[in-house]
């Protein structure tokens, strides 16, 4: 599935504490929390998590790991991370 929409959700949690961002294979449905301490302090983290979770949806067999390699924010151009936070 290749179709996905962002929500803006900033109030999201799981047991452990607060998450980035999360995406529903199923419904392509992508929640990111704006709020996160992270995400306030660095706009270019932000945009990495939206790169990471827009790649779970488009392949959901690609482990946690290889996701993190291909989305870190320092392989991010400027003209990426612009396009990536514009979608929001």
């Amino acid at each position: 599935m290749n179709r996905y929409r962002l929500v803006i959700k900033n109030k999201l949690k799981d047991k452990d504490g607060t998450l980035m961002g999360d995406a529903d294979v199923e419904t392509g449905v992508i929640r990111i929390n704006k709020n996160h301490r992270k995400h306030k302090k660095d706009k270019a983290e932000l945009a990495s998590t939206i790169k990471h979770e827009i790649l779970h949806i488009k392949h959901p067999k690609m482990t946690e790991k290889e996701v993190y390699k291909r989305s870190a924010k320092t392989k991010l151009s400027s003209s990426e991370k612009r396009a990536l936070l514009a979608k929001l």
